[in-house]
């Protein structure tokens, strides 16, 4: 791939208990919000000063950069999270939960599985938290998009800690493909880390 095809195609990315599993009443229990923790950060990041180092791959073609984004800017930069979001109701009912304690760590973990998971979107999600979803530590899912023009798998990661009293992301990551009709399979990595004054 040649010219200004990655940046076309990075373009395209950017658009678009220890109990056994137990479904989940239909209407009744609603999933973890991505989307609102995702809006939480936009507006909270910001206040502490921080930057953006990133780090992109396509195809073997790297790309680094640091950035200072203001609220519009971290909200796209985290938009493909947001999009990601289970928490609708044409999903309640169509995923199992289970609850467990981490057997690395004094987290625990709540992981979501769909139950169609040839047909989701968004096949799984789990949540390290300690204590309560207000002490979130790491967020892992998978989507999966799907046109008439392409077909892509994306492995979402969020890692967050405590900064000045407020759990904020710190690092998160972005890996999949992308199958355009007519071209190649595109390979595709992105790392972010935000930097605080605290941790620059």
């Amino acid at each position: 791939m040649t010219g200004s095809k990655p940046i076309i195609l990075f373009l395209a990315f950017g658009l678009l208990a220890q109990c056994n599993p137990k479904p989940v009443e239909g209407g009744l229990q609603r999933y973890f919000d991505l989307d609102s923790l995702v809006s939480s950060q936009v507006e909270n990041i910001p206040l502490q000063n921080a930057t953006l180092s990133k780090k992109i791959v396509i195809d073997r073609k790297t790309e680094s950069k640091d950035i200072n984004l203001d609220s519009a800017g971290w909200s796209e930069e985290f938009k493909l999270f947001s999009l990601a979001n289970i928490n609708k109701p044409v999903n309640w009912g169509m995923y199992t939960v289970v609850d467990k304690k981490d057997e690395h760590s004094n987290l625990h973990i709540r992981e979501y599985r769909h139950i169609e998971q040839e047909e989701a979107e968004v096949p799984f999600l789990k949540i390290w938290y300690l204590g309560d979803f207000t002490s979130t530590k790491k967020i892992h899912l998978k989507y999966v998009h799907d046109n008439i023009v392409f077909h892509s798998e994306r492995v979402l990661k969020i890692e967050m800690d405590e900064i000045n009293g407020e759990t904020l992301i710190n690092r998160y990551s972005i890996n999949g493909y992308q199958k355009l009709i007519g071209m190649d399979t595109a390979y595709y990595s992105m790392e972010g880390e935000v930097l605080f004054p605290t941790t620059r």
